[in-house]
This record gives C-alpha cells, structure tokens and sequence, in this order.
C-alpha cells in the first residue's frame, strides 16, 4: 500500500510544471500534501543501464544498488538497518534504460533525524569493497540464473527487447550482461557513479507533509554533487522487414510463451498516444478482462489465459497492476504477449483422465502483424 501512495503521490511530481527544462541542475518539484503523515522524495538521475560504457554492461544498476544497499560515511549498511528500524524508512534505487530513480519514504515526525541517511548515502556513499561483493554477487546471480529459471513473462520481455535494440544501449538488460557484470571493479563504480550522478542531470521530487526550508536544504546539499560527463544513449530503430523470429528452448518448460513486438515513435507526450490506448485496451491490457482479442482466446476459443497489449514498456508486469509513472523512455515499442500455452505433455500430466489422450498441445494464431519480431518459449523435443 505504501508504495502504491508513493506512486500516486510523485506521479505528478516528477513530471514537473508545464514547460519545465529538465535539463536545468538539480530542478525540483513539489507537490505538498499538508494532511499528510509521510513525506516522499524521488532523486531521478538521467542515465539509466543506455548510459553503461561498453563492456560494463549492468554499471549503472549496480552502482545505484551501492548507494542504497550500502553505507555511508559516517554508518555502515547494518548500522544504518539499526539506526532506521525504529521509523519504519523505506528507500531504495530503481535503474531503467534511460534514468535512475532513488526513492526515500518517511514519516513526516522523523524528518529532520532522517535527513542526514538521506544526505549521506547521496553526497558520501561508503563503496565498500564487502558490499560490493555482496551486490555484484547477487546481480550476476540473476543474470545467469535468476531470470533464466524464474520468470518466463519478465525473461521474455528481455529477450524480445534484446531482439528489437539489436546492435544498440538499449539492447541488454538493466542488470546488464553476464560478461559486463563480472568485469565490474570497485573503482568502476566510484568512477560511474562520479561521471552518471550530477546534479546536472537530476530532477528532485518531492511529496508529502514537509517543511517550507525542507526543499532548499535538499536542493542546496545536491547542488554539491558534481557535473555529469555519462549521458544516456537513445537509439533510433527502424521497423522490422517482415517477420523475424527467435525460439527460445527451454529443457523443462511447462509450455510455450509467444511475445512479439515492433518499434514505434510515439510516446505519452503525443498526441497519438490517446488513441493508442484505445486500441491497446481492444487488444487486452495487462491484468484486465474486457479486451476483445484477449476474449476471443481465452473466452471463445478456449486456447489459453489470453493475452496482454503494451504500447510502452512495462515494469514489473507480474506485481504491478498499473504501468510506474516517471519512467521515460524516448525509445518505445508496442508489443503482445500471449500467456504460455501448455504443451500437450504438461496436459496429460496434469489432467490424466479428462485429456490422456491428448495430442496436440498448443494453440495456433493467425499472424496479425506482418512486420514483428517474434520470441517464442518452446519446450525442447
């Protein structure tokens, strides 16, 4: 719930006043909420994993990780645990492709005991050498592992955006690559983080029950970051010639997942975008019911759970019932993802009575787009 009121709270917030130049330092914007008992502050970095250098492919990600996994000078990252246990905090980094977004949560009653950790970890991050261990562990672990075994839906959404940024910063994932990640060093992340994290490149959000001075400390104190010399890299992508497809085998997969995309210009700053959310929620939007395709396979047709329609980029699809405002990105494709349709062994198995003698096992669609890229899960013979 508390992450929910941080979105809706900042959702306004970050995408600043009318004709405000986000390429000014350290711009700030406010949305006070006097009846409020938390306060909410957003410190969104233009750099995002498009800003890695080459060969260090999951930099930017693990250095945003650094800063709030890890200490600061003055605490160490299990003092700090400590320290912040009794107000309930909550703070923690984000990275896309194009920004990275630290987010801090507080009680409006701990503000000023919870603004020097705040200070901190932004202006004087420890960078340990145990910490970055520890982190550079855990993002090579899903890099090569976790997102191979775990997530069809998210594994999926990677490969098909792999497929589509071919050749470009859009190409890898967030967390980067599994060459990029091992050749990351501590002085990687001191240098990154010195050259990604200015105060030219930032917008400051703030929300919630606050004090007046609160604002102009905040911005003052970041105006001390320096000059950002890392900028993110935006590819322009032409349309696929017709349609290309990669199949994906998978050893012990319980069926095959299809997702297909293709790369378009339009963005919420459009005015196109409208009607593109009409046909979109035709199509079926994600986690909702009343699309006319996604009735046609799962209702009528009986072939699967049905499917879900993107027209941007889409976090976190399997908790989050809502896209996460203030997460631009210039480079944007439509996509459609169909639900994994089971194999026929997977049926036998699981319902050996009603559809033992079942030999065919996957649901065949007719190909609404003619110029698409195309990744498909499939169980390996």
């Amino acid at each position: 719930m508390k992450h929910t009121f941080s979105r809706l709270l900042l959702a306004a917030a970050l995408l600043g006043p009318v004709g405000a130049n986000l390429a000014q330092a350290a711009d700030v914007v406010e949305l006070r909420q006097p009846n409020a008992s938390k306060v909410v502050v957003k410190l969104q970095f233009r750099n995002g994993s498009s800003a890695d250098p080459v060969g260090k492919e999951g930099l930017t990600f693990l250095t945003s990780q650094l800063v709030t996994e890890g200490g600061t000078k003055a605490m160490t990252a299990a003092q700090l645990k400590d320290f912040l246990y009794p107000m309930a905090t909550n703070y923690y980094a984000t990275t896309d492709k194009e920004v990275t977004t630290f987010t801090f949560e507080f009680h409006k009653d701990f503000t000023d005991k919870f603004y020097p950790v705040l200070q901190g970890l932004i202006l004087t991050p420890s960078f340990t050498q145990e910490d970055f261990d520890r982190l550079k562990s855990n993002q090579l672990n899903y890099v090569e592992q976790v997102i191979r075994a775990s997530s069809d839906e998210d594994y999926s959404k990677f490969a098909l955006e792999d497929q589509l940024f071919r050749g470009t910063r859009f190409q890898h994932m967030t967390r980067g690559t599994a060459a990029g990640v091992r050749s990351l060093t501590l002085d990687d992340v001191k240098k990154h983080y010195a050259a990604a994290f200015g105060k030219d490149n930032l917008t400051i959000g703030i929300a919630g029950n606050y004090p007046a001075s609160f604002a102009k400390k905040l911005k003052d104190d970041l105006d001390k970051l320096p000059k950002s010399t890392a900028k993110p890299v935006v590819p322009t992508v032409a349309a696929p010639k017709g349609i290309q497809v990669e199949i994906i085998s998978k050893t012990d997969a319980l069926g095959s997942a299809v997702y297909a995309g293709f790369p378009i210009q339009t963005t919420r700053a459009n005015d196109d975008f409208a009607a593109l959310m009409v046909a979109n929620s035709y199509l079926g939007e994600h986690r909702k019911s009343y699309g006319r395709l996604y009735d046609k396979i799962r209702t009528t047709r009986s072939m699967n759970y049905g499917d879900y329609s993107y027209i941007e980029w889409y976090e976190n699809g399997g908790q989050n019932m809502l896209p996460v405002p203030g997460v631009p990105r210039h480079a944007n494709y439509a996509s459609l993802w169909l639900r994994p349709v089971q194999i026929a062994e997977g049926l036998r198995k699981q319902y050996p009575t009603e559809l033992g003698g079942l030999t065919v096992g996957h649901a065949r669609l007719p190909c609404a787009w003619p110029c698409a890229k195309w990744i498909i899960w499939s169980k390996t013979a």
